[in-house]
């Protein structure tokens, strides 16, 4: 066993008699990702949700065609701005659940893009 490997474990060994515990001193160092929010937090941060194909994915927008509205109203077809730095998962021909805010076309998506819904079957 190396200096190191002793150093290591003397500073483990330290913080535990200490009572910080193994998880909280991991998790400083190795933080979990935060989990997605929940659904009622979703749609309260969203001024409308539907369900559409997307149909395009154009540089700054996606084009979706016939979409359903569970809340909130939205048209048939409609345009989504999209972030060039964090895009959406989303390919033309894909089925999304879309958390929109906006009261009109282009929308602007309300979730991250690791919260998206989309339909892995065509």
């Amino acid at each position: 066993m190396g200096p190191s490997a002793v150093g290591l474990r003397c500073f483990g060994a330290a913080l535990l008699a200490l009572g910080l515990g193994a998880a909280k001193v991991w998790a400083q160092f190795h933080p979990l990702p935060k989990p997605p929010p929940p659904l009622h937090a979703r749609l309260s941060a969203s001024d409308a949700v539907a369900v559409g194909r997307i149909v395009a994915v154009e540089p700054g927008r996606l084009l979706v065609h016939d979409a359903t509205g569970l809340s909130g109203e939205v048209p048939g077809e409609f345009r989504v701005k999209r972030s060039p730095l964090r895009p959406p998962p989303y390919q033309a021909g894909d089925l999304a659940v879309l958390f929109l805010r906006g009261a009109r076309p282009p929308y602007v998506l309300a979730d991250e893009p690791r919260e998206m819904l989309r339909s892995p079957d065509p």
